[in-house]
């Protein structure tokens, strides 16, 4: 019994110095939540009050390039025809993810120059997502005057909240590779023309599309 007692504590302290070893050298992968927790914390912030409401507001030093090099958080939605989108069958192709709502002017502005990005490389190994955090109802209603190319995530607010923790602004983009590793970032609408397609095309070109 002594034996088998010491063999088991052997075993538990290689385990320990095994998993030490594997944290150190740098081989555990960052999740993403862990990186937008850094991101959130290195950003400037005042407090803000509004009609009574406390809460905290990022001003300055939070880029979303910090964000690069790491793979995007699980998650599991429905689009707008129901069909279950999750992020590990996202993997094997390109994923341009754009997040936006209705009542935001800049993205609705965009609209027509992802569509244009969309027509030119739908035939290639690319995903085109737009997730929003409007209601299923409200975004029909707004697509039948305002088409969207790309597929449609509504209901998004705990994916904007939660998942991707989401401090840039809107709109807000993400590109990845077909390892679902974050590669590309841009954060609002730019005022010269074209340029969300310059930037998005940039990336796909790097990545030999």
């Amino acid at each position: 019994m002594k034996i088998i007692k010491i063999i088991s504590t052997s075993l538990l302290y290689l385990a320990f110095i095994g998993l030490f070893i594997f944290n150190s050298c740098g081989l555990r992968k960052e999740t993403y939540q862990e990186r937008a927790s850094k991101c959130f914390d290195a950003a400037e912030k005042i407090e803000i009050d509004i009609e009574g409401k406390k809460g905290i507001s990022l001003i300055g030093n939070n880029e979303p390039s910090c964000i690069l090099g790491v793979p995007l958080p699980e998650f599991e939605m429905a689009d707008i025809d129901n069909n279950l989108i999750r992020t590990k069958d996202l993997k094997g192709k390109i994923n341009i993810i754009n997040f936006w709502f209705k009542a935001c002017a800049p993205c609705v502005a965009e609209i027509p120059d992802l569509n244009i990005l969309f027509k030119k490389h739908k035939s290639k190994d690319i995903n085109f997502f737009a997730i929003t955090s409007d209601s299923t109802s409200e975004t029909v209603g707004f697509l039948q005057k305002h088409p969207f190319d790309f597929t449609i995530i509504p209901n998004g607010n705990d994916l904007f909240r939660k998942k991707f923790q989401l401090i840039w602004g809107m709109p807000f983009t993400i590109i990845t590779d077909k390892k679902n590793v974050i590669i590309g970032t841009i954060a609002g609408k730019k005022d010269s023309s074209g340029y969300m397609i310059n930037q998005i095309e940039s990336i796909l070109t790097g990545q030999g599309l």
